[in-house]
């Protein structure tokens, strides 16, 4: 049965293009439950897989997505902003090197909702459905916006709660 899984997961992380997950801990931090996810640009396994082979807690729980974004939604985040917030995105492209600090703040101001507009955080948030548990607040450490790399945030921390059906 484990061959079986393992070669299961390895198949389903060959067609994966999106941010690619790898569990690094789950735990209880008194009578809440912390999980804690690798972000992987590959040589993790797509969310689907990473959330079956997992027994997911009960809501409510804490969850945090930590290392680097794949490409792919790097390039997610980019356009987001290009499709919703054009405005805020031409004054930080116009902004002069180093000189950046005040455009960066709106473009900050909106990353939980780029983030949720993620194929990762869809998927995510796809998976916890099925649990009865939803995406609730969404915060960050770093974010560091680039045309050419894309845009990337480090460590994303995600409070999971009950699905309001």
């Amino acid at each position: 049965m484990k061959f079986t899984l393992a070669l299961w997961l390895l198949l389903l992380s060959l067609f994966s293009y999106s941010t690619e997950l790898r569990v690094h801990e789950l735990r209880n931090y008194g009578a809440l439950h912390y999980l804690e996810f690798y972000m992987m640009e590959k040589d993790g396994v797509p969310v689907k897989a990473a959330f079956k082979a997992l027994q997911i807690p009960k809501c409510p729980f804490n969850m945090r997505l930590v290392g680097g974004m794949s490409a792919e939604t790097m390039n997610e985040l980019r356009e987001f902003y290009r499709q919703n917030y054009p405005d805020r995105l031409d004054a930080y492209l116009k902004s002069p090197a180093g000189k950046t600090g005040s455009t960066i703040k709106p473009l900050e101001s909106v990353i939980p909702e780029a983030l949720a507009s993620t194929t990762l955080l869809r998927e995510i948030n796809e998976e916890l459905k099925d649990r009865k548990c939803a995406l609730g607040d969404i915060s960050f450490e770093k974010f560091v916006p680039s045309v050419e790399d894309g845009f990337w945030v480090s460590d994303i921390y995600i409070k999971v709660v009950k699905y309001a059906e």
